[in-house]
């Protein structure tokens, strides 16, 4: 009897180890994350382009925050180039987490398929709150000097019933000017254009 409620306990145990192990899978090995944009606007001023802002949607996002930072960033730098940086004032990348609602489908105003809601089924930024894993931006000053940030929300270990969209982390740093701001972060993340 009592090597049965071991060998019970050990099952459990197994069950739960492997559980635990297939929900943080991602943040165990981190992979490059697969995106889709979802969305992309360009301000023009003066003849020149002076923002851009992407919504990118990301499909394999990992769970814990200092890996879903470091795929944001490393996803940032490797789809910038020095002469691109050098062009705007002002870049963002927004990310969401990829779900059954928000998918390259989701057009604010049109309907949801499959149904979101019965009671009000229209596409709405305001349901996915849960699903912004951060943002990814840098603002150059007049001159020239460059703020660079990271927010990173909170990702409720991977349960959007845990996650708090109040909670947010963020990181930010100065660089002299583009050129240095490209250069330390591709660095950083070791990468090589």
């Amino acid at each position: 009897m009592r090597h049965k409620k071991s060998l019970i306990g050990l099952a459990f145990l197994c069950f739960i180890v492997m559980g635990v192990t297939f929900h943080f899978r991602r943040d165990i090995v981190v992979e490059p994350i697969r995106c889709d944009i979802l969305e992309a606007d360009t301000t023009f001023s003066n003849s020149r382009i002076k923002s851009v802002y992407h919504i990118v949607l990301v499909d394999n996002a990992p769970y814990l925050e200092q890996n879903i930072r470091q795929c944001l960033e490393t996803y940032f730098g490797k789809n910038m180039c020095l002469d691109s940086l050098e062009r705007y004032e002002e870049y963002q990348i927004r990310f969401y987490r990829k779900t059954k609602y928000l998918t390259l489908d989701f057009k604010e105003g049109n309907q949801y398929n499959p149904v979101y809601s019965h009671w009000d089924n229209t596409m709405d930024w305001g349901n996915h709150y849960e699903d912004e894993l951060g943002e990814v931006s840098y603002y150059r000053r007049t001159d020239g000097s460059v703020f660079y940030i990271v927010i990173i929300y909170d990702s409720g270990w991977g349960v959007r019933m845990f996650v708090d969209a109040s909670k947010s982390e963020m990181y930010s740093k100065d660089y002299r000017d583009v050129a240095s701001l490209y250069r330390l972060k591709m660095r950083e993340l070791g990468i090589s254009h």
